[in-house]
């Protein structure tokens, strides 16, 4: 009775351990992957706001060596309409918590695209920064603990933005 009593604390700390050891790893995956499928909404949809057009604000000037960072809406009210909204509603049912402000979308140029398109193809870049993974046992305990996952950075051609008809 006496060896029970002093070993099942440690053995527990080993399980809860492990436990918290999955779920940082399943935080770092699920952040990998909604950058992934951001960057593939933000590619197979229109640009988020009119890059290609001077002066609405976030024109992309090419050929040149510029970006434009374009800022997702913080809220969309339940629309799904437009890229942004997508692209917001895709993130938060992969991370609940994420916001707007963690997410980074960026058009610069390249140099691809057909010669009969009236505009070169955008890069686009989606970046996730500042995300939190909280660990449950030191929160259970009442210690305030958290790790900061790495950012994540993905950049695909817009090839399918603004499909010819």
């Amino acid at each position: 009775m006496v060896e029970f009593a002093l070993t099942l604390p440690l053995f527990l700390f080993v399980v809860f351990a492990v436990m918290e050891v999955c779920f940082v790893v399943m935080d770092y995956t699920r952040a990998n992957e909604v950058t992934r499928e951001l960057a593939r909404i933000a590619i197979v949809h229109d640009p988020v706001c009119d890059i290609f057009t001077p002066g609405s604000g976030c024109t992309l000037v090419c050929p040149s060596t510029a970006s434009v960072t374009v800022p997702l809406p913080a809220d969309c009210g339940g629309a799904t309409d437009t890229t942004g909204c997508m692209m917001m509603t895709s993130a938060m049912q992969f991370m609940p918590g994420i916001g707007a402000d963690q997410i980074e979308l960026t058009y610069a140029c390249s140099n691809a695209g057909a010669p009969n398109r009236p505009d070169l193809l955008p890069l686009v870049t989606v970046a996730l920064r500042d995300i939190e993974h909280d660990f449950m046992l030191p929160n259970f305990l009442g210690i305030d603990s958290s790790i900061s996952i790495p950012g994540f950075a993905v950049t695909r051609i817009g090839e399918d933005m603004y499909t010819e008809k």
